[in-house]
């Protein structure tokens, strides 16, 4: 099975989602009106070589940054306005 590529919630609100090649999500765009040709936006996940998490940019430009333990976990989350 391939990646969700949109979902549709709330009556009209659609979501579109964009996958790099390690099948990770690295674009979500909220309340799209067509979803089916949407393009993909910039990414705002960005993760490591190991896959983690190392940044996120939510719709409001607020950026997230994981600091992560010894067991390679995030631990907490820092906001950058």
């Amino acid at each position: 099975m391939g990646d969700l590529d949109w979902v549709q919630r709330d009556g009209a609100n659609r979501d579109v989602y964009n996958y790099d090649l390690a099948d990770q999500v690295t674009t979500t765009q909220l309340n799209v009106g067509r979803p089916t040709t949407t393009a993909p936006g910039t990414p705002n996940i960005i993760y490591d070589a190991n896959g983690n998490r190392t940044a996120s940019t939510s719709r409001e430009r607020t950026k997230a940054t994981p600091a992560v333990n010894t067991l390679n976990q995030a631990a907490a989350l820092t906001l950058h306005p």
